[in-house]
């Protein structure tokens, strides 16, 4: 598993770019959705931890791990079906209008499907 801290005394879990707020894009950069979602899973498993310290916004609740799995199983569907950045990109930013730093997508997108080859 990814790093994670458990602050149980605190009922803290610190999961950093694992879980993501629901205003904003997470950082997609590799096709690994499932093996994301899995993770995701057993997060959720953990009893006891009411905050998440996520990587990049304030703290969230629990319910910000049924959201990252949600927009992970989006996106792992757009992806299957986009042919290259640009559209995985412009998709991922329709499918979900209301997240903040849509310019992560497209930076996290030069990841996802490597660099641009000339043509």
């Amino acid at each position: 598993m990814p790093l994670t801290a458990l602050l149980p005394r605190h009922k803290l879990l610190m999961a950093f770019d694992l879980v993501f707020s629901s205003t904003v894009h997470a950082f997609t950069v590799a096709p690994f959705f499932d093996h994301w979602i899995g993770l995701l899973g057993s997060l959720k498993a953990m009893e006891g931890y009411e905050t998440i310290m996520v990587g990049h916004y304030w703290p969230v609740d629990r319910s910000a791990i049924d959201g990252t799995i949600a927009y992970l199983s989006r996106a792992k569907e757009v992806h299957s079906t986009s042919p290259d950045a640009r559209t995985y990109s412009d998709r991922i930013k329709g499918a979900f209008p209301e997240r903040q730093q849509r310019g992560w997508v497209d930076y996290a997108t030069d990841f996802l499907y490597g660099p641009p080859r000339p043509r």
